[in-house]
């Protein structure tokens, strides 16, 4: 089966992956929330489209990843992406367009902010992390991330009014915290304390999601 996200707002919850297809997934627009309570957020058996939108995909502790599409085409091309879990897919260089970044982390606490600002230390969001995890894997994607610009990622920070989804703050005001990885988006896809690859198999069945 495919699954497309075109507006409005998705929000899951589930005991195994949160969002399961068995062919595609695809994602141009809306918000998208992804919660997989012991296996991937969001999980492609086939490939894995974004174009737009807000994209937010929660994955439990290794192996099983925030964004899981196995070893198919994993394409960015825009919209906002932030997938935390043990693991994540690799977006397909050939194919995306947006940089994107992913980044290995220690442990982190259930209600952390990660956030991201530009080179001149505006925020750009706030993530607040919704488990806590003895180690993880982030990825993220922005609009705002360019190619040849730089990011930096900070955990910790006290974020206060803005616009929330989820735990997605844009428009917050960001103050303190520390600096997780400070990268310079020469290619396509930028990595930091990341060694893994395409990600493997995750939780469930293909397509069925149990």
């Amino acid at each position: 089966d495919t699954l497309s996200v075109t507006s409005g707002k998705v929000e899951v919850y589930a005991y195994d992956d949160a969002i399961n297809a068995s062919k595609q997934i695809t994602i141009s627009g809306g918000y998208t929330y992804a919660y997989g309570i012991n296996n991937d957020g969001i999980d492609s058996n086939g490939n894995m489209t974004i174009s737009g939108g807000v994209a937010i995909a929660n994955g439990t502790n290794a192996p099983e990843d925030g964004f899981d599409c196995d070893q198919n085409t994993f394409t960015v091309s825009g919209g906002t992406l932030i997938g935390i879990g043990g693991g994540t897919s690799s977006p397909t260089t050939s194919s995306a367009t947006q940089p994107v970044a992913i980044v290995g982390g220690s442990s982190i606490s259930a209600g952390t902010y990660i956030t991201l600002a530009n080179s001149s230390g505006t925020n750009i969001l706030a993530f607040k992390v919704p488990r806590s995890y003895s180690s993880y894997t982030l990825l993220i994607s922005s609009p705002s991330m360019t190619k040849g610009s730089s990011v930096t990622l900070n955990t910790g920070a006290t974020v206060s009014g803005g616009t929330d989804f989820d735990g997605y703050v844009t428009g917050a005001s960001v103050s303190g915290g520390s600096t997780l990885a400070s990268l310079t988006l020469s290619s396509t896809l930028t990595t930091y304390n990341y060694s893994g690859g395409m990600g493997g198999p995750g939780g469930g069945m293909p397509g069925g999601g149990r």
